[in-house]
C-alpha cells in the first residue's frame, strides 16, 4: 500500500496500477474486508481514472459503493468517495446529467455526516457546478457556487480573505453568462476582501 501511495502521489499511475490491484487482492483476504475492500476499490478506481480507463474506474467505484451500502447503509460518510469518483468518471465522458446526480447524492451524504457547512464538500460543489453548467442547468450551477460562498462565509466570516476563491468563481460564472453587473459585484467583494 505504501508503494502504491508513493507512486500514485508522484503521478506514476502506470506503475501504481499493479500495486493497486495487489492491495485489492490482499484486502479481499484481510481480517476486516468490510473496511479495507472498499478503500482498495476506491484506490484502484482512482488509478484507472487517471489512466483514462473509465470503464474499469466506474466498475471499481460501483463495487466500492455496493459494498459500503451493504455494510454501512446509505448515509455513511464513506460513500462520498465512490460517489464522487463515479461522478468524475461520468463527467470525463461528458455524461454530466448522471455526474450531477451522483455529486448531489455525495453532497447530501457529506452534509448529513459532517454538517451543512463542512469545508470538505467544496471540491464536490465545484464539480457539481461544472456538470450543471455543462447541461445548461445555470440555476443549479449558480446555486452550487452560492452555496460554496455561504460555506466560506459561515466558516471564516463575511469579507475574510478565504472567501475570495468562491467570490471569484461566482464572478466568473456570472461573467460567462454575460451577467456583468452581478459579476462586477462579486469581483468588488473579492477586491474588498483582498
Amino acid at each position: 500500500y505504501q508503494q502504491f501511495r508513493v507512486l500514485y502521489e508522484s503521478s506514476r499511475f502506470d506503475e501504481a496500477l499493479p500495486y493497486a490491484r495487489q492491495v485489492l487482492e490482499l484486502s479481499e483476504r484481510s481480517e476486516d474486508p468490510d473496511y479495507e475492500l472498499p478503500i482498495a476499490y476506491n484506490n484502484l478506481g482512482a488509478t484507472q481514472y487517471q489512466l483514462g480507463d473509465y470503464t474499469g474506474a466506474a466498475e471499481s467505484y460501483r463495487k466500492s459503493l455496493d459494498l459500503l451500502e451493504a455494510t454501512q447503509g446509505i448515509s455513511s460518510r464513506r460513500l462520498v468517495v465512490p460517489l464522487a469518483g463515479l461522478g468524475a468518471v461520468y463527467a470525463a465522458q461528458d455524461q454530466h446529467q448522471q455526474a450531477a446526480e451522483l455529486y448531489e447524492r455525495a453532497l447530501a451524504v457529506s452534509r448529513r455526516a459532517d454538517g451543512l457547512f463542512n469545508l470538505q464538500q467544496i471540491p464536490l460543489i465545484k464539480q457539481s457546478a461544472d456538470s450543471r453548467y455543462a447541461i445548461r442547468d445555470f440555476a443549479g450551477a449558480e446555486r452550487e457556487h452560492m452555496y460554496a460562498l455561504k460555506i466560506a462565509e459561515q466558516n471564516f466570516g463575511y469579507g475574510d480573505m478565504r472567501t475570495i476563491p468562491p467570490l471569484l468563481e461566482l464572478g466568473a460564472f456570472y461573467e460567462g453568462l454575460r451577467e456583468f453587473i452581478a459579476a462586477r459585484m462579486m469581483y468588488l467583494r473579492a477586491r474588498d476582501a483582498a
